[in-house]
């Protein structure tokens, strides 16, 4: 019997490391995908106000990849990818509902990665824009009109003149060459 407990003792000594290394390599992958799923979960509330920032692209094209194994978040991440697709919500209501779709994802996530007690719907629909850049938008909106107006007359004007975008030297016109005196080097 004292063998017998001899060579469970060395046997658990042998194995032991290699235990070890095993649990710390699956912590390791655990910690690892955690921090990915938060990484998309804060880059969703970094960037909630602003519809077109490379992160945020990237967070809402991986939330169905790291959050895979929450069915809850991927159906909420469905419904939410359905509204971004449907034109008929683009308007000031249906960006209202694909905004309340988009808290609920966030709430969602929250959930999965247990953050529910400590974040609310609440703390994500506040947030810090200063209101110079809220100028800023709305001057650059302004300024986008006014060019989009400027290429309508113009492209209006340009086919209210029979030209469609280009004059051949052949039309009747001109050219420059023609227009412009040659000047010698002996004078006019």
């Amino acid at each position: 019997m004292d063998a017998f407990r001899a060579w469970l003792e060395v046997l658990a000594l042998a194995a032991s490391p290699l235990i070890a290394v095993q649990v710390s390599a699956w912590l390791q992958r655990d910690r690892e995908k955690r921090n990915r799923k938060v990484w998309v979960l804060s880059t969703l509330l970094a960037t909630r106000h602003s519809t077109f920032a490379d992160d945020r692209l990237r967070a809402i094209n991986l939330v169905e990849f790291y959050f895979h194994d929450d069915a809850n978040v991927r159906h909420v991440f469905r419904e939410y990818m359905t509204m971004l697709g449907n034109e008929g919500l683009n308007n000031p209501q249906g960006f209202a509902e694909r905004d309340r779709k988009l808290y609920e994802l966030i709430n969602e996530m929250a959930r999965s990665l247990g953050f529910e007690k400590t974040i609310s719907a609440l703390d994500y629909q506040r947030s810090y824009v200063p209101k110079f850049l809220v100028q800023v938008a709305e001057q650059n909106k302004k300024t986008q009109a006014l060019i989009e107006q400027g290429i309508a007359f113009f492209t209006k004007a340009q086919a209210a003149f029979g030209q469609g975008g280009s004059q051949s030297p052949d039309s009747g016109a001109a050219s420059h060459s023609e227009a412009i005196p040659k000047m010698t080097d002996q004078g006019p």
